[in-house]
């Protein structure tokens, strides 16, 4: 089964989803807190699935979507570590209109007309 059937059959068997941001350095220990939680010692029947998703834009934005059976699992799972989410989201979308607003100003500076060095000769001005 390739990546996109294994997303299909979690879309299909999870009905309830979390995105948690992935920052550029990805996530980290992070991401280790979260399967810890999950109780990703092989015992337990799964009742939760992960994938990556990502959203187009400029920059694209990273997600690591995760699934669930339960409403109340994933409303847990979102509060356990939603607002770090929101927090690494936020900074991202700061990070994102620096580089428009740089960007645009780059631009402008690229397309100003230069100002000449010439000293105007007589016959230039007639």
């Amino acid at each position: 089964m390739n990546s996109e059937l294994f997303k299909q059959r979690a879309e299909r068997l999870y009905p309830y989803k979390v995105d948690i941001t992935v920052p550029p350095e990805g996530l980290g220990k992070r991401l280790d807190q979260m399967f810890n939680w999950l109780g990703c010692d092989g015992l337990r029947i799964p009742v939760w699935d992960q994938h990556g998703h990502s959203e187009p834009g400029n920059p694209p934005k990273h997600f690591a979507r995760f699934y669930f059976v339960s409403e109340k699992q994933a409303k847990d799972f979102e509060k356990e570590f939603g607002q770090w989410a929101r927090k690494a989201k936020a900074a991202l979308e700061a990070v994102a209109q620096v580089i428009v607003i740089f960007g645009k100003r780059l631009l402008d500076a690229r397309s100003a007309p230069v100002a000449s060095t010439r000293t105007p000769t007589p016959e230039l001005l007639a």
